[in-house]
């Protein structure tokens, strides 16, 4: 089996948690000229792709289910004139076209759709997808009318179609935040692990990371939810003793671990390495201690993180 490494690079602005991003111009054109041997997804990207004449699109990650795929799933925002909605979009592998198949019987515009996730008429924003067993899904948050964010997942196939079977028309409110008592949400990762909850119609989960709490006092956190349904498999694990977010996740089934990164928003901007079982258990020192790589707490830091793509291919 051909072998892939990815690089997710963190780029650290001071007192900006929501600037840790790669750049989605280096993300395109490197997984156009991939070739994959299993789903793939991209972490957390940031930048602007215009679609003419529609500009006002940013989009912020990508992902792609094999090398038999013709076409890549990008997903990020778009304004409406309005407000921001969350934008999950079909784009050609050849030139970056839009895929004039996907939704093209749904009455929305071919190649791309529009949710606005908690129906508030306020902000929206898709950041991460990942391909997993039968479909895509796509992490988003969504800021709902009485001022809280909350985390949404949607699960769609490749012609765009939402998955009936996976929460209410293929859309889930995770709970992790959304309300005073919970507190802000906000999602950066997404990835997927064909190990856990792998009874008869689960086929595993997928785990989300991002931040979670008030507005100068986020956590980062950890969540699985199941595939198939959407409901969350165990608990939220929140890193309380952390002011700051998770920015990626990765998974590794021969070693049975998450791997996560999270950043923290103090002037000294250290990076924390944190390793989950399936059942999201830390594993203990060295994991979840600081990496300090910022000697001044000034300026900006930038690390890379590589994984062997093919060593968590599930047999699809």
């Amino acid at each position: 089996m051909q072998m892939h490494f990815l690089s997710f690079q963190i780029l650290i602005s001071p007192g900006k948690t929501d600037k840790q991003s790669v750049t989605f111009y280096w993300i395109i054109p490197f997984l156009l000229l991939m070739t994959f041997s299993c789903p793939v997804a991209f972490g957390e990207g940031y930048g602007n792709y215009e679609f003419k004449p529609n500009a006002n699109i940013v989009l912020r990650a990508a992902a792609v289910k094999d090398s038999s795929a013709t076409s890549f799933i990008a997903v990020g925002r778009m304004w409406t004139g309005v407000q921001y909605k969350g934008l999950i979009t079909s784009l050609s592998n050849t030139d970056g076209s839009l895929n004039q198949n996907f939704l093209s019987n749904s009455g929305a515009t071919s190649g791309r759709k529009l949710i606005d996730f908690a129906g508030g008429g306020n902000d929206n924003l898709c950041n991460a997808v990942t391909y997993s067993y039968n479909g895509y899904i796509a992490a988003c948050r969504s800021l709902k009318s009485n001022g809280y964010y909350e985390v949404y997942l949607a699960k769609f196939d490749e012609s765009g179609t939402m998955d009936s079977a996976f929460g209410t028309g293929g859309i889930v409110a995770t709970g992790i935040g959304g309300d005073s008592g919970k507190g802000q949400a906000f999602v950066r990762g997404i990835t997927y692990n064909p190990n856990a909850n792998g009874g008869a119609g689960h086929n595993g989960v997928v785990t989300i990371v991002g931040a979670v709490g008030t507005i100068g006092s986020l956590h980062p956190y950890i969540a699985s939810f199941d595939q198939q349904t959407g409901s969350q498999y165990g608990s939220t694990v929140t890193e309380t003793g952390i002011t700051g977010t998770a920015v990626a996740v990765e998974y590794n089934s021969s070693a049975g671990y998450f791997y996560m990164v999270s950043t923290e928003s103090a002037a000294t901007h250290h990076i924390y390495l944190h390793r989950y079982d399936d059942d999201l258990t830390a594993s203990t020192s060295p994991w979840g201690t600081t990496l300090n790589l910022s000697a001044s707490g000034a300026g900006s830091e930038s690390v890379s993180l590589f994984f062997n793509r093919s060593s968590h291919c599930s047999s699809q």
